[in-house]
């Protein structure tokens, strides 16, 4: 899914008609995504974190693209759900950053 999403954004910035979001990103991502430009800023933020750490990126993925609830992926990824709390703070703070950084 997050594939098919990052190529449908790219390839309305290619078109250069900027379109608004393909997707309604869930709001309890708190994630600064308005637009193709922050959203593939997003893919490539999450990419890194992936190379940095891969569960936090993984738990990201579950709940942002497969709309995972906290309980659900922390049972995937085989942590407690305070573990998965904990990591997905982490990773949303640690993805608005780079996001902000990027623009």
């Amino acid at each position: 899914m997050r594939h098919y999403v990052v190529e449908s954004a790219r390839r309305r910035g290619a078109l250069k008609r900027g379109g608004g979001m393909l997707i309604t990103l869930n709001e309890s991502m708190d994630l600064p995504v308005s637009s193709d430009r922050e959203f593939l800023a997003l893919d490539d933020a999450l990419a890194e974190l992936a190379r940095t750490n891969t569960r936090q990126a993984q738990l990201v993925e579950l709940r942002f693209f497969a709309g995972s609830g906290v309980a659900e992926a922390a049972k995937i990824l085989g942590v407690s759900e305070e573990t998965a709390r904990r990591d997905f703070r982490s990773a949303k703070a640690w993805l608005a950053s780079q996001i902000r950084r990027s623009q």
